[in-house]
């Protein structure tokens, strides 16, 4: 119970930052939402249509207190359900902001992969919500936009090991399995609408899986990454409205950059700048399609 409340707390922070930014469009431009027309429109907006996405991809899991190349690359399948926003934030650039519940699960023990015996393999499952902002470019039918997301999963971790593990590195892998665990993930990719309806995408993931949940200490944390993001966007934002044909480029060069240099000091101290234990990571590269009606 005390995670899925911690959860919940999480979920809604992670919505602060959409709801910030849908408010500064609003007193951006007046025309652009005027009266109430949901009941929930910070959370989906005002023009959001809803849309179904499936993703496939690869991942490998990875520990700085263990190997490299220790872990079986892992396939993962993941499904979106959701609203997504086009919204002309000026003539050729459009905005996309995307707020979405995922489920993903992911087997490294596949046989016809021939997995290696002497590596762990790992098997997941998980739940949670997610947001993507990106500009781009709309070009005649079509639209390229570079994008960047955040995602907040409960996780099901389970690691089965070769025999030949020293206790040390047995110790770590037995925090995970049995319990579900905070998953928080960043990433970018890039969207290409081929139609009204129909795109298509190609992204990467780097995650974090934490062995324990301290709440004040992660709360921290993340508040601290996302003031740093809060003010990426607005910067993004002016540099897109100053310099049209790079600001989405740079925009999204800006929040993934970001989000990089956050992972990198995670993985070493999962609630930084705190000193904290080390977390499990992971990193994914994916492709999909999606539906949007």
């Amino acid at each position: 119970m005390k995670f899925v409340l911690k959860f919940v707390l999480a979920v809604l922070l992670l919505f602060t930052n959409a709801m910030v930014f849908a408010q500064d469009r609003l007193e951006d431009d007046g025309d652009y939402y005027v009266e109430d027309e949901y009941a929930f429109e910070w959370l989906i907006g005002r023009d959001f249509k809803p849309f179904i996405q499936a993703e496939l991809g690869a991942g490998i899991f990875d520990h700085i207190n263990l190997p490299l190349d220790y872990f079986n690359p892992q396939p993962l399948g993941e499904i979106r359900i959701g609203y997504s926003e086009h919204w002309q934030a000026r003539k050729m650039i459009p905005l996309l902001d995307e707020r979405y519940i995922n489920a993903g699960f992911g087997l490294s023990d596949i046989e016809e992969l021939q997995p290696d015996s002497n590596l762990v393999n790992s098997k997941i499952g998980r739940i949670g919500v997610g947001n993507r902002l990106g500009y781009g470019y709309k070009l005649g039918p079509l639209a390229l936009i570079p994008y960047h997301q955040i995602e907040v999963n409960a996780i099901h971790v389970d690691f089965t090991a070769p025999k030949s593990l020293s206790t040390e590195q047995l110790d770590i892998l037995s925090r995970y399995p049995g319990q579900f665990h905070l998953n928080l993930s960043y990433g970018g990719g890039v969207k290409v609408d081929l139609f009204h309806a129909l795109s298509a995408n190609a992204s990467y993931e780097t995650s974090i899986v934490y062995p324990r949940w301290l709440f004040l200490q992660w709360l921290g944390s993340f508040i601290i990454q996302e003031l740093g993001m809060g003010v990426a966007t607005y910067f993004g934002d002016d540099l897109v409205e100053a310099a049209p044909l790079f600001g989405p480029l740079l925009y999204w060069g800006i929040k993934n950059g970001l989000s990089l240099l956050y992972f990198s000091q995670v993985r070493q101290h999962m609630n930084w700048p705190f000193a904290s234990e080390s977390p499990m990571t992971n990193v994914t590269f994916k492709l999909g399609a999606q539906l949007t009606f």
